[in-house]
């Protein structure tokens, strides 16, 4: 199972100064992002009568802006 990922990248520092900032971080994370299964339930997608739902998926995207 992919639970979880990130991947970032830092500018360079003479792109951030181009718009006055110290620093800039760029990111996408995500959460439940892939399952490698044959099983109809992985378990945790289960509620009190047996019955399976998918787990969620979400994906972030951002930025970190120093000035």
């Amino acid at each position: 199972r992919l639970k979880s990922a990130e991947l970032a990248y830092t500018l360079p520092k003479n792109w951030s100064k181009a718009f006055a900032a110290s620093n800039t971080r760029l990111y996408i994370s995500g959460n439940n992002l892939y399952v490698w299964t044959d099983m109809r339930s992985d378990g945790e997608g289960s509620n009190k009568e047996g019955r399976n739902y998918p787990l969620k998926r979400s994906l972030t995207i951002g930025a970190n802006i120093q000035f």
